[in-house]
């Protein structure tokens, strides 16, 4: 969408559970589980693959049913007109936000931003909310230093983030994803109204995983990350909605 068309620009103004994003990146039956345990008490959901590829569009709608609002991340990355109908398409089977890999160049970018808009026109009034939020994916959470070299990019991690989300905001995205770790320097060269949207965010004591670029939810929301895409420690949780619950408290405490 539209770099003029963002969430408000004062992100601490939103309560923890409106700014965590909880992955469901599961089956049918476990996605469906949680959604039920979580309904209410958070905002929003993200479907990534595994999940959209094995349920198609309608797991979307069955969320936004329930209340949630829906990251659909598919990592977008082709040619500039495949992503143009991908992007259509994904709004109109009801995504709140949609990725795309800021990888695959302004162009490509562009023809995202056009295919949400165009996708945003095609809903039905009754459908049709806030637009569409679009974020693009910067360096993944699992990619270090030796990952980029070996596919032959000499900058440094930092800098290829800067690179990417500028690249991103001057395409008309409505905001990056990157590590918590990148979010200090992001929410410097993006300015106030950009979505910074992070993964790799582990409470106090969670295990790693394969994420490299990790923050607890207090210092990724004080460093300046707008969004929290949580998974792992909500959804293999024994207790969903307490572990939430725990997180929540977390980010309270740790945050003005």
């Amino acid at each position: 969408m539209s770099s003029r068309e963002k969430m408000p620009t004062d992100y601490k103004a939103l309560e923890p559970a409106e700014r965590i994003i909880v992955a469901l990146d599961c089956g049918r039956e476990q996605a469906h589980a949680l959604a039920a345990q979580l309904e209410g008490e958070v905002g929003w959901l993200k479907v990534g693959m595994t999940l959209f590829y094995r349920e198609g569009p309608q797991i979307v709608q069955l969320f936004k049913e329930r209340g949630f609002k829906v990251f659909v991340d598919l990592k977008l990355h082709d040619i500039p007109h495949q992503i143009q109908g991908a992007a259509q398409s994904v709004v109109e089977c009801g995504a709140d936000m949609f990725s795309i890999h800021a990888s695959g160049g302004a162009a490509m970018m562009e023809a995202a931003c056009a295919g949400g808009e165009a996708g945003y026109a095609a809903l039905p009034p009754e459908q049709k909310g806030d637009k569409p939020l679009s974020v693009g994916i910067t360096v993944l959470t699992s990619t270090d230093a030796n990952t980029l070299a070996s596919i032959g990019v000499e900058q440094s991690t930092q800098d290829q983030v800067k690179r990417l989300a500028l690249l991103a905001q001057n395409a008309g995205l409505s905001g990056v994803v990157a590590s918590p770790q990148e979010a200090a320097m992001l929410r410097e060269v993006l300015g106030p109204e950009a979505l910074i949207v992070t993964p790799g965010v582990r409470p106090a004591g969670a295990e790693l995983g394969d994420q490299h670029r990790v923050a607890t939810p207090a210092a990724a929301l004080a460093a300046g990350a707008s969004h929290l895409v949580i998974g792992r420690p909500i959804t293999e949780a024994e207790n969903p909605s307490e572990a939430l619950h725990k997180i929540i408290s977390e980010i309270k405490e740790g945050t003005l």
